[in-house]
This record gives C-alpha cells, structure tokens and sequence, in this order.
C-alpha cells in the first residue's frame, strides 16, 4: 500500500493557504500540468443503458460516472436522462514513468487509470504513448431531465386555497475565504533515530509489491485502540481523513525537511498546528480507510522523497 501524501503547506504567510504540496513517487518525474485537456461530453441515456454500460462503452470508470453525476444507488437511469461523463486529461508517457506514478500525480486510483486505457498486467507503457486520466467533473445544474408531473385535479366544491406571498429573500452574504493559519516552525530534533510509532508486528514492508503497487512505507499490525506515538518532536501539518483509503491520517513535520506520516487510525488525538513530543500519544490504532484488521500505516519522508523507516527508526 502506498500514500500520496498531502501536505497542506502553511508554513510561510498569507491569507489564503497555499496549494497542496503533492509528493511524487521517486522516478516517475515532475509534476507537469497534462498535456492537454477533453471537454465533458454530455449523453442522453437511452433504453437499455445503464451506468455500467455507458461506463464501458466510453472507457471511464463506473464511480466516475456516479460522482460526476451525483448518483444514488440503485443507479437507476431513466430515458431522456442527461448524464455528464467525467472530463480526463491526457498524458504522454515520459522514460522512466509507471503506471503507478502516473495514478499518484493525478491521485487517480492505478486500477481506474488502467481499465480507462484498456491496459491489463504487467502495464508496459513506451515513451510517447498518450494515457487518458479520468477526472471527475461537477454535474451540470439541469443534468436530469425529469418528467413533469400533472397537477392533481382540484376537489369539487373545494374552497380556493389562498396563495400567500412568498417571502422576500435575504440578501446573499458574501463569502470569504476563510484564511489558514501556518504552522509553527517545528523544532529541533532531540535524537538523531525516530522512535517507532506502534508497538507491533510488521506486516508490510517498504517498497515494490508482487501486485505492482510500491508501498511507501510500512505497515503495523497492532490491537485497537493501542497507543500510536509521534516518532519525533514536531508541528502537525495535517488531520483529517479526505485523503480516500487511508482513514483518519495524520501528518507530522520535522526539522530538517522530515515529514512522518500515520494512517488507519482509530482516532486522532492531535490537531493541525499542535506541537508534539517525542512519544506523545497522537493517536489509537484502528481499521479506517481500506485496511481490514487494525494497523498503522506508517511512512518517513524526507522532503518529496520517500525512504525505508525501518533504517531510520531506533532500535528500540
């Protein structure tokens, strides 16, 4: 497993907070704006259509479909419906990317990115080859043609109802951007190793998997409700759980460009800007995101580049 790690950058002034720092995987280069960009297509379903279908049919993912038109299950779509299919952008295949660098920098899952290109394992991609990456739009304002129903006949001998005026709207508030404060500047490390943050069994280790994924770090299994600790002193820089499959997750700065990161929580007990110490409780260990049994998912970054924590954690 691995995690596109999200920092939500603060640490320099402004009112507003600055873009997402997105930490690519080692080898698959920059981060570039794609190469060019496909209009959404709209669609009129017809009988027989379904999301399944249509999603085959245009070689888009079936959440996709559902997302970008703010589905509900059962899913079901009625003739003369409207739909919106997700927009994709396209990217030219660069040496040395990979299938699942390129599903990090757009944070696409790899198996969406793989069934919108046809592509099946080992996924062989050649220099120049173009991937379309789905992106999810927003559904249009009038994307469901509804039928208008008949007013019911009035009741013979039925007083007429009195309409009242509607009330004048309130004026509109406007809305402001909600500022974001930055962090403090974490403070100096107190030892040269990071502390293990779960006392446990490893159950995943650092690097390439037999599936073709590469994890980033490295998991631990360890009862619920256990203790998760900070490695190092440091700010935290992010709580939350928006990051899809990795549950309540939280990020912890460090001096000398040092991030860690613990995933699959239970609950946090910390929140952003909080300053932390070495051993602190930050957290219980759970099953949140799309783990099954309770662990920590466990990642050490220095800058964007992602190294193995057990060479960096102390020995006891």
């Amino acid at each position: 497993m691995a995690l596109l790690v999200v920092l939500l950058a603060a640490g320099c002034g402004g009112r507003q907070a600055p873009a997402p720092v997105i930490f690519k995987t080692p080898g698959t280069g920059p981060v570039a704006p794609p190469a060019a960009v496909v209009a959404p297509v709209r669609l009129t379903v017809k009988r027989g259509d379904t999301v399944y279908a249509i999603s085959r049919r245009y070689r888009v993912s079936v959440r996709g479909v559902i997302d970008a038109n703010r589905l509900r299950p059962p899913y079901k779509l009625l003739v003369g419906q409207v739909l919106v299919l997700p927009r994709e952008r396209l990217h030219e295949v660069r040496r040395g990317d990979t299938l699942y660098g390129i599903s990090r920098r757009y944070r696409v899952d790899m198996s969406v990115l793989a069934r919108a290109n046809g592509l099946s394992e080992p996924y062989r991609l050649s220099v120049g080859q173009r991937l379309r990456v789905p992106v999810v739009a927003a559904a249009p304002s009038a994307a469901v043609k509804t039928v208008a129903r008949a007013k019911p006949a009035a009741r013979v001998g039925a007083a007429p109802q009195r309409r009242s005026r509607p009330a004048a709207a309130p004026a509109p508030i406007p809305r402001q951007p909600i500022p974001r404060q930055p962090i403090p500047r974490p403070p100096p490390r107190s030892k040269g190793s990071f502390l293990w943050p779960v006392q446990g069994k490893l159950v995943s280790g650092f690097g390439p998997k037999d599936d073709g994924l590469h994890n980033d770090g490295i998991n631990i299994a360890a009862p619920r409700g256990a203790a998760v600790r900070a490695a190092e002193d440091g700010v935290v820089a992010y709580a939350g759980n928006e990051l899809r499959g990795y549950g309540n997750l939280l990020l912890v700065r460090h001096a000398g460009d040092w991030t860690t990161a613990y995933a699959h929580n239970q609950r946090l007990l910390v929140r952003r800007g909080d300053a932390v110490r070495r051993g602190q409780v930050i957290a219980r260990v759970g099953s949140s995101g799309n783990v099954a049994t309770p662990q920590t998912h466990f990642e050490l970054r220095r800058g964007a580049r992602a190294v193995d924590p057990v060479k960096s954690l102390a020995s006891n």
